[in-house]
């Protein structure tokens, strides 16, 4: 070896042997790699620390890399190389080795490079490992005790907070940032001042008063105090927070540290608990059992009612009054037994009988029955409770009436439960009142509240003989009788509890008995106390019992009666509710047949004239066809196709109706020139109904003719449509008589035929949906069954009402009202004519109409009618395209706008129009058929209105009115 390698070699190993030295002060091994050689020298140490017996040995790196752990391998791995590549200079990592005997170990391990070649590579890496297996376990152990506390915080509710004043540090647990309704993540800066806008104002003034408090008295190290808090989250808490402090050796504050937790819950199980204290101590002031508590001190703190009735003695005599027992038991022997009963008490449960004395000197026998277990009402050492055998000595004979009691509710309750709908439930109370409560006269009544009717259902507790006598006394059966009553006697049937009626007996009844029948019953029956009880459910009264309570009676059991009234009352309202059910059963059952009923219906409605539409149709293409069956054929077309646009307005009329959303416009409506007008279309339209038998005929009342009624004349001609035209269809032969009259309130239109008339059964039907009077489907006449309930809508939304009167085969008259609302006559006569002219076209050769309608076989039936007045027609197939037309071509004399196109509609083109040309007229066509379509239109801009499908006379006529004839 040469002299310069010789030296560079002694350096390291002078090197290594430094390290050697410094294993032994860090505690670790030491190892170093050679890299030309590929081997790794590993200390004592590192074999020691894996369980390994052995001095120092010489292996590869890949052998070192099988002892790694396999999470870790690929971390080391990466570590080394990079150490090895010269990437990295020194570093250091945590990593797991497999000890001897299988087990694992955690290792600090640091390297870094000891020298390099000429060239700059890598030579010799050096190393240390420490074992750190120890301070990995007491962090894991720190971290599950830290998770176990954060988890009994969050089960607790209970948050940690801390602030180092001299620090300016704040912390709070994950819980405590739950509690406030804050993340972790969000920009929230732990403090009372970023909790304090969401506490109550008042709350926040004590807790700063009591810091305050704190702060300034150093004797005072700690409080707490509730308050009530709304964070982020919006949901309401009751919050307490606990405060405590450390101070330096100047007893100035330098820490506050304590915790927060949601009482709410508490809070509110502390109400619910105080709640039910209240409603248990009312139950036991009210118990018909004699109850009274000892005191710690052995003095009387509780006396409930019971008490003061056996006893004769108030509460405020008894209680806090160490004589008491004096009071009660005179005689000493007595009182001192008592005493050793009372207060000597060896077990917790103590029962003996003895006699006490009454206020008024009077002995009565007491069971006594004493428990201290179990008493958890504050001041309460003990409870005594009470029962008077003075009236029933037999105490066996007491438990058997007792039990009978129960066993009658329970049976009572179930009987009820499983009672029929057929079976009177009245007559059932009525039954078991008199088995269980007898010699008392119970009567059972019925109430209709609303009509203020009590029906008396039943009287019960009566012998045949007394019963006869007393229908004697009365001269009547009041079993079935129904009375009219004030609400005074409603009211007292509403108690759930027996009330004692304060009146006599003629008073009570309110003159539906008379006077001297009513003393003479009081003195037959020798009525001591009449009670009232009532069948009430959900503050709904069903009815009620009176009972009448003689001399002879034996003292009644008021929670018995009440019991089985109560119980009735429930079965009452289960009965109500099944009987809702029933008739909703069977109101569904009768809709789903209707809309059978109607589905087929409408069928037919529609394939009926479809058909002649159809059919027609084709016939019109025969060849060799004449003129005359032409225009027949074109007849029958239109007149099925005016069915069918009425078949879908009534469907629609109907579907608006049932939602509320028709709508009425109001305006002056000349009656009489609209009745006349229909009279003349159906004097006509008879012929086509083949109707020439009947007579049309109108009635108006004389100085009408310049009368204006203000309402929506087209809902108002609408209805009389309907039911001149219903008149029409089952009216074979004689007269349709039609029109109004007059009163200051208002005005009654009719509708009278001579037709088949209508069955009373169906008179109150045929208003209601898909009702007709045949709704068989054999039936004779066609129709939806919509009309009428059409009409009863639009009557009451024009603030009338409709009703018909028929005899059957002799014929049926409609009548409906509306509003007397006119406005002022005038002072000039005009004579009303009624004009037929022949058809014929207008001349408008030099007029231009621009026709916006994107449906190219609706634009062809315009062009074919408008051809024949000789005018020019431009086709723009949507909105934008009319726009352009009208910008480019001046000479346009009128728009005839469908309002539903694509790209641009109807409204917003007919906006865009009246920009260019403010004074073009604008006619809108369209499917929507209803006045508040119109009124959008009007709104749009648009002069007039016209529906579709189109009749070709009516459009001729719209658009003279603005090109002239």
């Amino acid at each position: 070896m040469s002299k310069p390698k010789k030296e560079i070699l002694n350096a390291e190993l002078s090197k290594i042997e430094l390290l050697k030295e410094a294993q032994i002060l860090v505690g670790g091994g030491f190892w170093y790699w050679d890299i030309d050689s590929e081997t790794v020298t590993f200390s004592n140490k590192v074999f020691s620390q894996l369980g390994f017996e052995t001095s120092e040995s010489t292996t590869t790196v890949e052998y070192v890399l099988e002892l790694i752990h396999p999470e870790e391998k690929l971390y080391v791995h990466q570590a080394i190389s990079s150490l090895a590549d010269g990437i990295r200079e020194s570093g250091e990592i945590e990593f797991r080795a497999r000890t001897k005997d299988g087990g694992w170990k955690w290792f600090l391990g640091r390297a870094a490079v000891a020298s390099r070649k000429n060239n700059g590579q890598v030579a010799l890496i050096v190393g240390t490992t420490i074992d750190i297996s120890h301070q990995k376990e007491l962090f894991h152990k720190l971290e599950i005790s830290q998770h176990r506390l954060n988890k009994t915080q969050k089960i607790a509710h209970i948050g940690t907070w801390e602030c180092d004043t001299e620090k300016g540090e704040d912390y709070w647990s994950d819980e405590t940032f739950r509690i406030f309704g804050f993340k972790r993540n969000e920009k929230i800066k732990p403090g009372l001042r970023s909790v304090a806008p969401f506490i109550n104002r008042d709350d926040l003034a004590v807790i700063n008063q009591k810091f305050e408090e704190v702060f300034k008295t150093p004797e005072r190290n700690w409080f707490n105090s509730n308050f009530k808090y709304s964070g982020l989250d919006q949901v309401d808490k009751i919050l307490r927070i606990t405060v405590e402090v450390e101070r330096n050796n100047l007893k100035q504050v330098t820490k506050w540290h304590g915790v927060v937790y949601d009482i709410t819950t508490n809070i509110l199980n502390e109400k619910k608990l105080k709640e039910d204290k209240d409603n248990l101590m009312a139950l036991v002031r009210n118990l018909p059992t004699m109850v009274f508590a000892i005191g710690k001190e052995g003095e009387i703190v509780f006396w409930n009612k019971a008490c003061q009735v056996v006893t004769g003695y108030k509460a405020k005599e008894i209680i806090g009054n160490s004589n008491a027992l004096e009071l009660l038991y005179p005689n000493t022997f007595l009182r001192k037994k008592v005493e050793k009963q009372l207060f000597d008490m060896g077990i917790t449960l103590s029962k003996w009988e003895n006699q006490i004395t009454h206020k008024n000197g009077e002995r009565r026998d007491i069971s006594w029955t004493a428990f201290s277990d179990f008493v958890k009402v504050e001041g309460w050492n003990s409870v005594v409770i009470g029962y008077d055998l003075t009236l029933q000595r037999n105490t066996e004979c007491i438990q058997k009436n007792y039990r009978h009691k129960l066993e009658a509710l329970a049976q009572t309750a179930t009987e009820l439960v499983g009672l029929p709908l057929t079976e009177s439930i009245f007559h059932y109370v009525g039954t078991q009142l008199e088995k269980f409560a007898p010699a008392v006269l119970h009567t059972v009544v019925s109430i209709e509240a609303e009509s203020k009717i009590v029906n008396v259902e039943g009287v019960y507790g009566l012998n045949i003989k007394k019963w006869s006598k007393l229908l004697e006394i009365i001269g009547w059966n009041p079993v079935g009788r129904r009375f009219q009553v004030s609400e005074n006697v409603i009211d007292q049937f509403g108690n759930r509890k027996l009330f004692k009626v304060e009146k006599s007996l003629y008073e009570f009844s309110e003159g539906n008995l008379s006077s001297v029948g009513a003393r003479a019953i009081e003195k037959f029956l020798g009525v001591l106390a009449i009670y009232v009880i009532g069948f009430v459910k959900d503050s709904h009264c069903y009815g009620g019992v009176v009972i009448i309570v003689d001399n002879e009676s034996p003292e009644i059991d008021y929670s018995l009666i009440e019991g089985i009234v109560n119980q009735a009352s429930v079965a009452l309202n289960r009965k109500e509710l099944e009987n809702k059910l029933l008739a909703a059963k069977e109101k569904a059952e009768e809709a789903d047949m209707l809309k059978s009923a109607f589905l087929a219906n409408m069928s037919h409605e529609i394939r009926t004239p479809m058909n002649a539409i159809i059919g027609f149709s084709q016939l019109i293409a025969l060849p060799n066809l004449t003129a005359v069956k032409k225009k027949q054929y074109i007849e029958i077309i239109t007149s099925k196709g005016n069915s069918l646009v009425k078949l879908i307005n009534d469907i629609i009329y109907a579907s608006k109706v049932e939602a509320g959303q028709l709508t009425v416009v109001f305006a002056p409506c000349n009656i009489n020139n609209l009745l006349r007008n229909m009279q003349s279309f159906y004097i006509k339209d008879r012929i086509f109904q083949k109707r020439e038998a009947v007579e049309i005929d109108l009635e108006i009342p004389n100085g009408t003719d310049f009368l204006e009624l203000v309402t929506d004349e087209g809902r108002l001609e609408q209805v009389l449509t309907n039911l001149i035209s219903n008149a029409l269809k089952f009216t074979v032969k004689g007269t349709i008589r039609f029109g109004y009259s007059i009163d200051n309130q208002q005005v009654t239109f009719f509708v009278k035929d001579t037709g088949v008339g209508i069955d009373p059964q169906m008179q109150t039907l045929i208003f209601e949906r898909f009702r007709q009077v045949e709704d068989k489907t054999g039936r004779q006449s066609g129709g939806t069954g919509l009309g009428l309930s059409i009409s009863k809508g639009i009557v009451n939304l024009l603030g009338g009402t409709i009703w018909v009167e028929s005899i059957m085969n002799a014929g049926s008259t409609f009548y409906f009202t509306l509003p007397y609302r006119v406005l002022e006559k005038k002072d000039i006569k005009k004579e009303i004519l009624i004009i037929e002219s022949e058809e014929r076209f207008p001349d408008w050769r030099n007029k231009v109409i621009l026709v916006a309608e994107d449906e190219e076989a609706n634009y062809i039936f315009i062009q074919e009618l408008l051809n024949l007045t000789g005018a020019t027609l431009l086709w723009a197939k949507d909105g934008v395209q009319a726009v352009d037309l009208a910008k480019t071509i001046k000479k346009i004399d009128l728009v005839l706008m469908d309002i539903k196109m694509p790209i641009m509609n109807g409204y917003a083109a007919t906006m865009e129009i009246r920009q260019i040309n403010p004074k073009l007229p604008v006619v809108a066509q369209t499917a929507y058929a209803f006045s508040e379509d119109r009124q959008k239109a009007e709104a749009a801009g648009c002069n007039d209105y016209i529906t579709k499908p189109i009749n070709g006379k009516d459009l001729l006529a719209m658009l003279q009115k603005y090109l002239g004839y």
